[in-house]
């Protein structure tokens, strides 16, 4: 899937100059032009973005580069994938974790922690920031308005040192205070480029039952989304994110009539809603063809399931395929939103086989034909 314009990527020690800074730092590039922020030509790339995360390793050289516009890579990404990225126009933004805001609560500490990843992003010589944000807080808390804070400053710092920059900051499916992160969300809209909705994991917020629920059931993303609109944020402001994985739940009963009862936390008689296992669209595919059943709901859910035996055990696994990425896709049509991104790029399989190989170009496919 690699396009013909990829410059060669032989890595060369040799040293330019970076920008304003003062110290040099290191080009890995063959090409010292590849080295340079990315400036988006509208004329080149797509009309909307298209986001995947990657968390390290070979796979990217088999990405579906002709549509994608934006890649976030761990700190410990390939070196070669910068030159890539560089060559076929795509910004590559470094994932970036805030850290506890007791550890930054004043400004000296907070002003230190901004600077060193703004160091860290020009050292790597990207395009920008993907923040990720998981601390619980209370709602109007002091924590709170320090995380607007913290999330306001690197914003600032990260536009005013990097041209063409993004900062592009990762929200939960919806802002009502889930997984008990209660976030000043729409304050959000002015300091990000963009907010990327994790439109999936849902099933950890189902309490209402111990049975398995879908990671992202095609209603509550719609719904999500529809509620950071209602805050006021623009939906160009918006990312939909998607998932390439799916959730593998052991059933403790598996009824007749469709359901798979989950086991009960230890000596309680609460439904542990965590349940089940994540795994990858690659191995979700080593699975089907054991199923013993499946499922494609048209209502709205809009998401494929299936059961199968492992040990004597029944397991049912909820899971997206090329149909349903494409039902969520054709959301961004409908709100108007920014684009689409996917976590992640290494959970599809990039093997020779010409059957998987159409599975996993299938699955591309679904987040920009829509």
């Amino acid at each position: 899937m690699l396009r013909s314009s990829a410059v060669g990527l032989a890595l060369l020690a040799v040293w330019v100059r970076s920008g304003s800074e003062k110290q040099q730092t290191k080009c890995h590039c063959m090409n010292l032009v590849l080295c340079q922020p990315v400036a988006r030509n509208e004329e080149v790339k797509k009309d909307k973005e298209v986001l995947v995360f990657d968390n390290g390793g070979k796979d990217w050289k088999h990405y579906m580069w002709s549509i994608i516009t934006i890649v976030v890579a761990s700190q410990q990404y390939d070196p070669e994938l910068f030159c890539h990225a560089h060559a076929e126009g795509v910004q590559l933004l470094m994932k970036v974790t805030l850290p506890p805001v007791r550890t930054i609560w004043t400004k000296e500490k907070m002003t230190e922690w901004v600077n060193k990843q703004v160091t860290l992003v020009k050292t790597h010589q990207m395009d920008g920031i993907n923040l990720h944000l998981d601390q619980v807080v209370i709602r109007y808390s002091p924590e709170s308005k320090k995380i607007t804070e913290a999330v306001q400053q690197i914003f600032t710092a990260i536009h005013k040192e990097i041209p063409q920059s993004k900062v592009i900051v990762n929200v939960p499916w919806s802002p009502h205070c889930l997984y008990g992160r209660c976030y000043e969300y729409a304050k959000f809209q002015a300091s990000s480029d963009s907010l990327f909705v994790m439109s999936y994991l849902m099933h950890t917020t189902n309490t209402k039952d111990c049975f398995a629920k879908p990671n992202a059931p095609h209603d509550k993303v719609s719904s999500g989304i529809s509620e950071y609109i209602k805050l006021g944020i623009s939906p160009s402001k918006l990312i939909l994110g998607v998932p390439w994985f799916g959730v593998d739940y052991t059933c403790k009963k598996l009824h007749e009539a469709g359901g798979c009862e989950l086991i009960n936390k230890p000596n309680k008689r609460t439904c542990n809603v965590k349940s089940g296992d994540t795994i990858p669209y690659k191995t979700i595919m080593t699975l089907l063809p054991r199923a013993v059943s499946q499922k494609f709901w048209e209502n709205d859910l809009q998401v494929p399931s299936f059961t199968y035996m492992s040990q004597g055990k029944s397991h049912e696994v909820w899971y997206d395929n090329p149909r349903s990425i494409a039902a969520k896709a054709s959301l961004m049509k409908k709100f108007k939103l920014a684009g689409i991104g996917a976590w992640t790029g290494n959970f599809l399989n990039y093997s020779d086989n010409s059957t998987v190989a159409m599975q996993t170009q299938n699955m591309w496919s679904a987040l920009y034909n829509s």
